[in-house]
């Protein structure tokens, strides 16, 4: 059972490192972004041929890549959930999801995704602080807006699984068929569900993260055969590569299911080879798939502003050196960032700051009763 355990947990590090690495991708090729209250522009009218032929290559790629990989971070969050220790009341997970998804939304977003858009030239004078203050009540939240709408993902499932899935597997994912459908027609335009932060967009993708939890749950309860796994996987790879060159299918949610199908399955087939699993580069990728997911887009604001105020588009290296510091570059440092973020917790937790939940202050302060005795 715990050789089971390890294998599903190994094998959604593999779909995280591929899910992350998908979504700097995605990021990585817009040139020109008006909205959020600001504006930016890259020029390429003038750019290298070798630019425009690698903005057709990758904007290709991550055309197929946007069809997919938000519902995919949203199953894998589903999918792990069946790997969370148990919950036993809604307030517990109010808290364990605030600290692990609210707290970084407030904090990357005021000390780190506005002051470096507003370095990068994106956000201008009066316009900075009125995105700033529609941030605050999660509008304007960036690449920042997945961490609010997963905070509601995990509360408004939490009922659904305690009293529905854990009776009638069946029953839940009729319930997740019907989210869906309802919320497609438009049944919450207009309601309170659009005054509360994200929650809106948490509904959208509520399904998916259902249905991430759905296979886990089937995953971790059958058995199959080989044959089975392999047909499987050909048949998600083989459509997804036709979406990717033909685009035959245009409904949202197939196409999210055929990516991230081709996602899992790539995954599951990658574990199974561990000097693979073994290095270093994807071991560091995996530690930090969070500060890379939470550091690496504003990075591009700040890439693009070089851009602007350099001729590097304008030759072929230059626009190969861009485009590798708006991936590569991003994630690089992002992990910097994020391992400069551990040393500084290390070293205040060393220094004795530690901040106490409730819990473990009442064990405190009772092991401290009975020093005393």
């Amino acid at each position: 059972m715990m050789e089971k355990r390890k294998i599903s947990t190994e094998f959604y590090n593999v779909v995280r490192v591929l899910a992350t690495v998908m979504v700097v991708v995605g990021h990585s090729v817009y040139y020109t972004w008006s909205g959020d209250s600001g504006n930016i522009e890259l020029n390429i009218e003038t750019v290298s041929r070798a630019y425009s032929l690698l903005s057709a290559y990758i904007g290709q790629a991550v055309g197929w890549v946007y069809g997919f990989h938000m519902p995919l971070f949203f199953m894998l969050s589903g999918a792990l959930y069946t790997y969370s220790k148990k919950i036993h009341s809604l307030q517990e997970l109010f808290k364990t999801k605030a600290m692990r998804l609210i707290v970084p939304y407030y904090l990357v977003g005021t000390l780190y995704m506005f002051p470096v858009k507003r370095i990068s030239g994106f956000y201008m004078g009066k316009d900075y602080f009125t995105a700033f203050q529609n941030f605050l009540f999660g509008s304007n939240a960036g690449h920042l807006w997945f961490l609010l709408a997963l905070f509601w993902c995990f509360l408004l499932f939490y009922p659904i699984e305690k009293y529905i899935c854990q009776k009638n597997m069946c029953i839940g994912i009729i319930t997740a068929c019907v989210i869906y459908n309802l919320n497609g027609g438009g049944l919450f335009e207009g309601t309170v569900v659009e005054w509360i932060p994200r929650l809106g967009s948490a509904i959208d993708y509520l399904p998916y993260f259902m249905g991430g939890y759905f296979v886990e749950e089937f995953r971790k309860s059958y058995s199959c055969s080989g044959y089975f796994k392999v047909s499987v996987s050909a048949v998600f790879v083989i459509l997804s590569a036709c979406q990717y060159f033909r685009h035959i299918f245009s409904n949202e949610a197939l196409m999210a299911v055929v990516g991230a199908g081709a996602v899992y399955a790539v995954s599951y087939w990658l574990v199974k080879i561990k000097w693979l699993m073994n290095l270093k580069v994807y071991k560091c990728l995996l530690k930090n798939s969070m500060y890379i997911y939470l550091f690496h887009d504003p990075f591009n604001f700040l890439m693009l502003r070089l851009a602007i105020h350099t001729d590097m588009v304008h030759n072929k290296w230059g626009a190969l050196l861009f485009f590798a510091g708006r991936t590569a570059g991003a994630i690089v440092f992002s992990i910097i960032l994020g391992e400069l973020i551990v040393l500084f917790k290390d070293y205040y937790k060393k220094k004795g700051f530690v901040i106490f939940t409730k819990r473990e202050l009442f064990q405190k302060e009772s092991d401290e009763r009975k020093g005393n005795k």
